[in-house]
């Protein structure tokens, strides 16, 4: 399942970050698995979040953001096929 919003919901999220100042939304949302980020921000990013368990991506869908996402929307499957 793919779901745009329910920040506060704590389904695993992946945080979109254009700006530096959008990183404070990884400690206000539930859940945040990772952030993708702006290619001129990767840097930054990748030092900001290295101590966190937060997974930094490019933001290019057909990247490694774009498999991280796959591979959710998959164990979500499997998931399902369990219960």
């Amino acid at each position: 399942m793919l779901l745009e919003g329910f920040k506060q919901e704590h389904y695993p999220k992946l945080v979109m970050v254009r700006e530096q100042s959008d990183a404070q939304l990884t400690t206000e949302l539930t859940n945040v698995q990772g952030v993708a980020v702006w290619e001129d921000h990767t840097g930054w990013a990748q030092s900001h979040f290295s101590d966190k368990t937060i997974q930094t991506f490019p933001a290019d869908a057909n990247g490694p953001a774009g498999r991280w996402l796959l591979g959710q929307i998959q164990k979500q499957r499997e998931g399902v096929r369990d219960e």
